[in-house]
């Protein structure tokens, strides 16, 4: 993916700043992505090698249960 790809400029944004509510510190889009795939059992890494195989990322999500379970992974 390129630099200028939209999707990696989204995927690589930090929160400059800004106003929060008091204590609520600034979450990233892959802060939020991180912690969902830990839910998962993947790592961000192995999430980025798995989605790029269609197959494989299909076959990852097929047995996930409608209700978002993911304890059978």
């Amino acid at each position: 993916m390129t630099r200028d790809r939209l999707a990696k400029q989204i995927l690589q944004w930090e929160p400059q700043g800004g106003e929060t509510r008091i204590g609520r510190p600034p979450t990233s889009w892959r802060e939020t992505i991180t912690r969902d795939l830990k839910e998962m059992g993947l790592t961000y890494d192995e999430a980025i090698q798995l989605v790029r195989n269609k197959n494989e990322w299909d076959a990852f999500l097929l047995p996930v249960a409608s209700n978002g379970d993911w304890s059978n992974r």
